[in-house]
């Protein structure tokens, strides 16, 4: 008996092989896909992936590496205050401040924010924030600091009393506030100089399109329900309940 011939493949191509053993021919490649052509079909993808992988873990590097060597963070100022939530906060218009026409009522308005205290607080260990030590700023006190959010307040709230005689027509305006503080010219001068130079220091960037209904006889441009990022405005009042003095 003559030794049994094996079928006679292709150079080039395979047959899966059936369960016992023997050639599967019924679902032969076609015969264009060669053995390398395969390999190469299925290290393809393998590549690709590998390639947005490496791309991925660059472009996050980079991203870490701008975000702890970002210009803002080597100008950063040492502070004793903490980290305030930001939030997303729609400017809109506050009755409380329509049609005030005389001292008393403009007092009352801006006395929501304790503008009467100042936004004095004490910081015990001044030094280790590049703060001079100081004494009787508010007396009785030492090492009293303002928070400036709140000077910038005060700074409104004397450009509102200031405004009030060309506002209502009034031929004069009262000398002093409830806590008898003069608003003379050079005082004015000095609020306005502050606000422009604390608004350019913020330099809110947000883009304010037109009031989709504007009022008539009113500019289309109010900037009314324009979400701003904001700090947490209680958390402040809350740091400032903590430590305030004034």
């Amino acid at each position: 008996m003559g030794a049994a011939t094996s079928p006679q493949v292709p150079e080039g191509k395979y047959f899966p092989l059936s369960h016992n053993g023997g050639h599967k021919t019924t679902k032969e490649r076609p015969p264009s896909m060669s053995v390398s052509e395969a390999k190469n079909k299925l290290w393809l993808p393998v590549l690709i992936v590998v390639l947005l992988v490496v791309i991925l873990i660059a472009s996050l590097s980079a991203v870490h590496s701008d975000t702890l060597n970002a210009p803002r963070n080597q100008h950063r100022i040492l502070s004793p205050a903490p980290q305030f939530q930001a939030v997303q906060a729609p400017f809109l218009e506050n009755p409380r401040f329509d049609n005030l026409t005389t001292n008393q009522q403009i007092i009352e308005a801006w006395g929501k924010y304790g503008l009467s205290s100042y936004g004095f607080i004490t910081i015990p260990n001044p030094e280790a924030y590049g703060l001079p030590p100081n004494k009787n700023v508010v007396p009785g006190t030492k090492n009293a600091y303002m928070i400036s959010v709140y000077h910038q307040l005060h700074c409104l709230k004397a450009l509102h009393m200031a405004l009030l005689p060309v506002v209502t027509q009034q031929e004069t305006l009262s000398s002093s506030t409830a806590g008898g503080h003069g608003f003379e010219h050079n005082h004015i001068a000095h609020c306005l100089d502050y606000l422009r130079q604390s608004v350019m220091c913020s330099g809110d960037v947000t883009l304010e399109p037109p009031d989709e209904k504007p009022e008539k006889g009113k500019s289309p441009l109010q900037g009314w329900g324009v979400k701003h990022v904001c700090r947490n405005w209680e958390e402040i009042e809350a740091w400032r309940g903590e430590l305030g003095v004034i």
